[in-house]
């Protein structure tokens, strides 16, 4: 990753940054920059706390880069009991057991974040603020490119 993007990144945050370039590759490290400051211009225009959204978009996908099998080989010490879903497709594992290594891993003890990252692939009815955020950010930061995009971060940021 850039040492001009690593720059542009919070002090507050940078103590994760690099504990988090051990455990993801340079494009996925990337990726969690790009979501974090998403988040905080989502977070700044929808009243959120922006220093939380941006721990939750940085950390969102700090388990993305687990083997499969180590997903599912950690969810019974976490205590987490997997979808049929979730056994037949592992990676969607990543933010449940992301959630639970935060306070282990990155010292991060806040169930906002922990719900944030929880839930930033699949989502949930009824989800917090700070948690639409992190789905939203992830969904249309300025890496993603897909047909539409444009459009959600029009609609995400209020301009249409």
């Amino acid at each position: 990753m850039g040492e001009a993007r690593l720059a542009s990144a919070r002090l507050g945050v940078q103590p994760l940054i690099s504990k988090l370039s051990k455990a993801l590759g340079e494009k996925r490290l990337a990726h969690s920059v790009r979501v974090m400051e998403t988040a905080r211009e989502l977070a700044l225009i929808y009243g959120a706390d922006a220093h939380k959204a941006e721990v939750a978009g940085l950390l969102h996908d700090s388990a993305r880069d687990m083997a499969d099998g180590e997903l599912l080989a950690l969810c019974p010490r976490l205590g987490i009991v997997p979808t049929d879903g979730e056994a037949r497709m592992p990676k969607l594992l990543h933010g449940p057991v992301g959630a639970k290594l935060l306070r282990d891993v990155y010292g991060v003890r806040c169930a906002e974040i922990e719900d944030a990252v929880c839930w930033h692939t699949t989502g949930k009815a009824n989800m917090a603020l700070l948690t639409k955020i992190v789905f939203a950010a992830d969904a249309i930061e300025p890496g993603r490119v897909y047909e539409g995009v444009e459009a959600a971060r029009d609609l995400a940021f209020g301009r249409r």
